[in-house]
């Protein structure tokens, strides 16, 4: 619902360490080439940011990737184990 605002944006990081985090409850996988990640990495749900719209920066040719609404349930899944 942030994410909708003009000005906030909420944001899971994202680590490299794959083949540690993969499978821990609170990571969700991504495989290289899987809504515009380039190499294997899992979204920390226990890392949660909000950051400035205008601090972003903004690509002319719109979102690097979008995820699908089954994989944006494994998100709200794993930061609800976090909570």
């Amino acid at each position: 619902e942030l994410n909708r605002g003009r000005y906030v944006v909420v944001v899971v990081c994202t680590s490299a360490r794959f083949e540690v985090r993969r499978t821990l409850p609170h990571c969700v996988p991504f495989t290289s080439g899987e809504f515009g990640f380039s190499k294997d990495c899992v979204a920390q749900c226990e890392n949660i940011l909000s950051l400035e719209k205008m601090d972003l920066v903004h690509l002319d040719d719109g979102p690097i990737g979008v995820l699908d609404l089954g994989r944006l349930r494994d998100l709200v899944k794993a930061i609800g184990y976090v909570m």
